[in-house]
């Protein structure tokens, strides 16, 4: 018989999470480092191109809102496209720790569900969230065969979502689905309207923030112009950098 002064030590109370711990164990239990989102998300091409729901969350400053959607398409990667967490945790895999956390995720979970990007379940005290079309049509959905790009991990795991903004955050978007099949890019922000439904201004201050972040070049070439001054006018294109770069493989049967 073991006496009281023989007894092993009581097992150790597990480590409280924290956001960065929080989002290793979400992250690192996926298949892949990267889920696919369709184009349409950003913009549609039914004939002409027309802006895409992304739009919503600029013209209400829906930041949170996307990041908790961005993330949830990174974690329900499998049927039946759900994930299921307590409000707290979903806030603190976002970084919000504050005592009105939960609330926060509880408001913005209801603006998505208005806005048909997701649905939502009680089940007790967690949150069973499933992912919906992304072109907010209210749609169940199903996993894209074309027109997507690949939104990385490293969004989250590298702690961008704590350095863009809004802006930042939409035109990192955009670009991806704009660079899916080549590297370089035209983004002109005169069209920003009506392409995106976005302000020139917005979208400049999205390409100067990844820009300022390393994360985008700018290369300024001649373009011909029979009405410009010497028949040339000078025209930005763009290429993502750094944890961004692309473009990423895609199957051979979604490219044109």
């Amino acid at each position: 018989m073991i006496n009281e002064t023989e007894l092993p030590p009581p097992t150790p109370d597990d480590e409280t999470y924290t956001p960065e711990t929080l989002r290793e164990v979400l992250l690192e239990s996926q298949r892949r480092n990267r889920v696919s989102v369709r184009v349409g998300f950003c913009q549609e091409f039914k004939g002409d191109r027309a802006p895409g729901p992304l739009h919503l969350f600029v013209r209400e400053r829906r930041l949170f809102a996307l990041q908790l959607y961005l993330l949830l398409l990174c974690v329900a990667q499998a049927d039946p496209w759900d994930a299921r967490m307590s409000g707290t945790s979903w806030a603190l895999a976002l970084d919000r720790e504050n005592a009105g956390a939960a609330s926060t995720v509880s408001r913005n979970l209801t603006w998505l569900v208005k806005q048909k990007f997701v649905d939502t379940e009680r089940r007790g005290r967690d949150l069973l969230v499933y992912r919906l079309q992304e072109s907010g049509s209210g749609k169940k959905y199903t996993q894209p065969t074309s027109s997507f790009f690949y939104f990385r991990f490293d969004y989250f795991t590298k702690g961008w979502h704590n350095k863009l903004s809004l802006a930042g955050t939409t035109v990192l978007l955009i670009a991806l689905a704009m660079s899916r099949y080549k590297p370089w890019f035209d983004l002109p922000t005169e069209r920003g309207y009506e392409w995106f439904a976005i302000s020139p201004d917005t979208l400049r201050r999205g390409l100067d923030e990844l820009q300022e972040h390393g994360l985008l070049r700018v290369n300024q070439r001649a373009v011909r112009n029979h009405r410009a001054r010497g028949g040339v006018t000078r025209r930005n294109e763009y290429a993502l950098l750094g944890d961004f770069i692309t473009p990423q493989p895609i199957p051979s049967k979604d490219r044109p």
